[in-house]
């Protein structure tokens, strides 16, 4: 679990260093909520379920990757 609770502090931190470097008002206000999502599901992952922790995790990825390709460059 401690692997885990790493893995999900990484992500926030990630998150956090999006959010310094977002281009707009808006992906900077989408990366804070993220950042403030995987704080809280590293600091309560030991609280949940294994089912109802994997179902928020994969939820908070799926923003995130969605996230991440609003940020990306297109060529139009």
């Amino acid at each position: 679990m401690r692997d885990l609770q790493l893995e999900l502090q990484a992500r926030a931190e990630a998150c956090r260093s999006a959010s310094k470097n977002a281009v707009t008002p808006e992906q900077r206000e989408l990366f804070d909520i993220l950042t403030v999502l995987w704080t809280a599901l590293a600091d309560d992952c030991r609280t949940y379920g294994d089912q109802h922790l994997w179902q928020e995790i994969e939820e908070a990825s799926a923003l995130h990757a969605q996230a991440l390709a609003a940020t990306r460059p297109t060529l139009h």
